[in-house]
């Protein structure tokens, strides 16, 4: 989920082989935390987002398990990914079918499908 991911963690990785990193980012920072259980686990995830944006030799995305809590959040979450230069974002949902407002928030700018 990316909470212990540090720059000796990435360059460990990439010396193992390691092609692809997946983070888990569950809503805003308060929403993270809070299904986290842990106050610093945002802060820590989106540092690993940072590390793997600015080093670039590692394929990586985001995960997002959508659930009520975040579902009104998810534009948000969209803006501040992109702002940290993270450019593939997938989503985790109880059913195989993302709801219609997930599909519009995420997807509009960047023509892509869910």
């Amino acid at each position: 989920n990316g909470m212990a991911y540090n720059e000796r963690v990435h360059n460990q990785l990439i010396v193992a082989g390691i092609e692809s990193v997946t983070l888990s980012i569950d809503g805003t920072e308060e929403q993270h935390n809070r299904l986290r259980g842990n106050a610093l686990s945002y802060e820590r995830v989106m540092r690993a987002l940072d590390i793997l944006v600015e080093d670039g030799r590692v394929v990586h995305d985001v995960v997002t398990c959508v659930n009520p809590d975040n579902l009104d959040s998810l534009e948000q979450v969209y803006e501040n990914l992109l702002a940290h230069g993270c450019r593939n974002w997938r989503f985790l949902h109880p059913s195989d079918a993302p709801p219609p407002r997930m599909r519009d928030c995420c997807c509009r700018e960047n023509n892509c499908a869910v």
